[in-house]
Parts: C-alpha cells; structure tokens; sequence
C-alpha cells in the first residue's frame, strides 16, 4: 500500500489494524508488514514511448529486413520484442524499473539497434509529452 507522506501516521496506523482484523481468522501465523521509501515507476508517456520504440523495430524489419541478434522472423511483432529485449538486457520485469532505470532501458535498446545494424537504425526521439512527464515527476 503507498501513503503520500503527508499521510498522518494514525491514518496509516488505522487503515492497518483494518487490514489486521479483516483478516485475523484467516491468518495462521500472523503478518509480514514492509515499510520503506516509495519509488517513482514509470509514466504512462513512458510506456508509450517503448512501444512506439517496438513498433519502430518492427516496421524496421519489414522495411529492410534486418532482425536483431538472436531473433526469427516469428518474434517480429512489437509484443514479442518487449520480451525479446527484457531477456536480452537481464530485465526481469520492467515495472520494477525507476523512471530513470526505465529510460535508460529504452536508449539501450535503439543503441544497440544502430550499432548492430550498421547505423541504418534511426533512433526515435521521444514525443515532448514523454519529457514533460519526467519534468514534472
């Protein structure tokens, strides 16, 4: 559960005795309670950006034909290419990823794309929506 800090800790400490006493007679042992800093996740410009960068990748392929290391033609769809380059960067789940962690995620992956390709890759540059988001974070 997030709590802005501006959440008094008896509005904090009441919401979790309700979660204790909903679930007391279900609970065998007792409970795990986690406390610790909130990090910022992406933003929802963000998430665009990725998968207008997959698109991009894949109307890359049916324009030239080139396909990333590793890759088949089956895996040139934009879903399937988000996985593709989770797996190939050690990214096991992009929502655990900081906004920062996140961009840097989708500069590694068009990096990667016009280094192998020979520098026929144009990298996109984010919409001005997507940096707004970050300003604003």
């Amino acid at each position: 559960m997030f709590f802005q800090n501006i959440t008094s800790t008896d509005s904090i400490s009441a919401w979790v005795a309700r979660q204790i006493d909903a679930t007391r007679d279900a609970v065998k042992y007792g409970w795990d309670v986690e406390i610790k800093p909130h990090k910022r996740q992406r933003t929802y410009q963000q998430n665009r950006y990725l998968m207008a960068v997959m698109e991009h990748i894949v109307q890359f392929y049916h324009d030239t034909g080139y396909m990333p290391a590793g890759c088949a033609a089956w895996a040139m769809r934009t879903d399937v290419q988000k996985e593709y380059w989770k797996a190939r960067l050690g990214i096991g789940s992009t929502a655990k990823l900081s906004t920062k962690e996140f961009g840097d995620f989708v500069d590694k992956i068009q990096g990667t794309m016009a280094a192998e390709s020979g520098g026929e890759y144009e990298i996109i540059t984010p919409p001005d929506a997507y940096l707004e988001s970050l300003a604003a974070m």
